[in-house]
């Protein structure tokens, strides 16, 4: 599955083709009280999200509904990243996108 990230992560594209575990953590609005799986889905970085998309990771559709309801639209995880083989040390709690917004296919 496949995802496109927002400038703050694409780094001048050093993070294309590496490799996220995406897990869900929570709503983002007051919408949808659990939107979430419970599940992780694994995600390729393949392009740079345009336009507004500040700290998120867009995820395909497939990739999204993996993790969480797709009505919630946008919800908040966690991410790790895999670099050759070892798990980045680095996690942080961003946005994920659904919808119209939806970048990556």
């Amino acid at each position: 599955m496949i995802a496109a990230v927002s400038d703050t992560f694409w780094a001048g594209g050093a993070t294309c083709g590496s490799t996220n575990r995406v897990t869900c953590i929570g709503a983002a609005y007051s919408g949808i009280q659990d939107p979430c799986t419970g599940r992780s889905v694994e995600v390729r970085i393949v392009d740079q999200c345009p336009g507004r998309c500040a700290d998120t990771i867009d995820l395909s559709k497939e990739a999204f509904e993996t993790v969480a309801d797709p009505v919630a639209g946008i919800v908040k995880v966690t991410y790790n990243r895999y670099m050759r083989d070892d798990v980045s040390q680095q996690s942080r709690t961003i946005l994920i996108l659904l919808g119209p917004l939806s970048h990556a296919k």
